[in-house]
């Protein structure tokens, strides 16, 4: 009787699943649908704005500081439904209502600036150069966090976790069908009490005999991902007095570990600036070769040892690494935690050790990437010219001097 129903439960299950995947196929075609109505809408309102924009005054993007003889503002951008006869005959009031040929010049400004891009209508410095340069940087993040990278999250881990869902649940069904003395309350209770003790820092799998998470080169590791910002989650205090001794350990920790990074990358660029003044020709072989040693020593090396020691991957041990460096520190891979496994004491140690020199590495490479791109957008800003750029170099040159007095 009790495999009947398990297996009537099992097509149950199946059933639901596809249907489910079929309101889920669905609702991605109305969303696709939603999204193409929506684009066709906003393209119409932008010809129509544009068209209104055609007469002798489009420079004027808000009429709203140059009222008309009668009175009576015009808002030809702000109110798109405004129709362009109308809107054409308000620029005329407003048109006759300036005298200074200052002010025209002023408006054609205004235009330069709404031409390179998406701007509001305040500038953001005053500045047109600065302006393209921070929305070509707003541009960027938005492609890349708001829309490419959650699409690509979202088609590489959903299905993945659609079945790793299904799996628990069979796995629940199949643990109820051979323990029959147990029914699904319980089975939930005890659940509960494995993610509770999992919360703690305590690993379900293990027993009273393994070794403590609080012993010194465990809590030598904990104060590293305190101080670095990292916090894998695996492991937090539980107890009052260690919770508040962590906040003021992390209130002073912090400002303390970045500045040690901050030193160890300012020495570091002093080094790679003189060589690169010293040797202009075999600049970029300097650079590569500080990343690529750098590399082999802080993110090669160490995940191959972690892969040995861990029984990891190189991948599982390259990601734990990356992860790590780069403070996302999800949790989901960390050092030491196995209770099958019996490490060295000084494992954790080291492994702390090396995140905070990995740590100074990587701020500098992630300087110097950053000084790249915007060296770039310095090179494709518009009207930019070979004088400029050395304008900029010597200026450049002049405050380094300067600092270095």
């Amino acid at each position: 009787m009790s495999s009947v129903s398990y297996k009537t439960t099992i097509g149950r299950l199946k059933t639901l699943s596809t249907e489910i995947e079929h309101l889920q196929l669905l609702l991605e075609k109305v969303k696709v649908k939603i999204q193409t109505d929506f684009q066709r809408w906003w393209s119409q309102e932008a010809s129509n704005l544009q068209g209104c924009e055609t007469g002798p005054m489009a420079g004027f993007h808000t009429l709203s500081s140059h009222a008309s003889p009668s009175g009576t503002v015009a808002m030809c951008q702000v109110l798109p439904e405004i129709n362009p006869d109308h809107c054409y005959s308000s620029a005329q009031d407003a048109r006759s209502s300036r005298s200074t040929e200052d002010d025209f010049n002023q408006s054609s400004e205004w235009r330069a600036l709404d031409s390179s891009g998406p701007s509001p209508l305040v500038p953001l410095t005053g500045d047109q150069r600065v302006d393209a340069d921070v929305l070509a940087f707003l541009r960027a993040r938005q492609n890349l966090l708001s829309k490419k990278g959650a699409t690509v999250f979202q088609i590489l881990e959903r299905e993945a976790e659609s079945n790793n869902r299904n799996h628990f649940q069979l796995e629940k069904l199949n643990f109820l069908a051979n323990y029959t003395c147990l029914d699904g309350p319980a089975l939930e209770n005890f659940v509960k009490v494995i993610l509770y003790a999992w919360e703690n820092g305590v690993n379900p799998s293990g027993n009273s005999t393994n070794p403590s998470n609080w012993d010194f080169s465990s809590s030598f590791f904990f104060a590293g991902t305190v101080v670095t910002t990292i916090g894998y989650g695996n492991l937090s205090p539980s107890t009052v007095s260690g919770q508040v001794f962590c906040m003021f350990y992390a209130l002073f920790g912090i400002p303390l570990n970045l500045a040690f990074l901050k030193q160890i990358g300012k020495c570091l660029s002093i080094h790679l600036s003189r060589l690169e003044r010293r040797m202009r020709t075999v600049e970029a072989m300097v650079v590569s070769l500080f990343f690529i040693s750098g590399s082999l020593l802080f993110l090669v090396i160490p995940p191959l040892l972690f892969s040995y020691v861990e029984d990891w991957t190189f991948g599982e041990g390259f990601y734990f690494a990356f992860i790590t460096l780069s403070t996302i520190g999800f949790g989901d891979y960390v050092v030491g935690t196995d209770p099958a496994k019996e490490y060295i004491s000084l494992y954790r140690s080291l492994a702390g050790i090396w995140i905070i020199f990995a740590l100074a590495w990587l701020a500098l490479i992630l300087n110097m990437g950053a000084q790249m791109m915007e060296d770039v957008l310095i090179l494709m800003r518009p009207g930019f010219t070979k004088q400029e750029e050395e304008e900029e170099v010597g200026s450049s040159g002049k405050l380094e001097d300067t600092s270095n007095i």
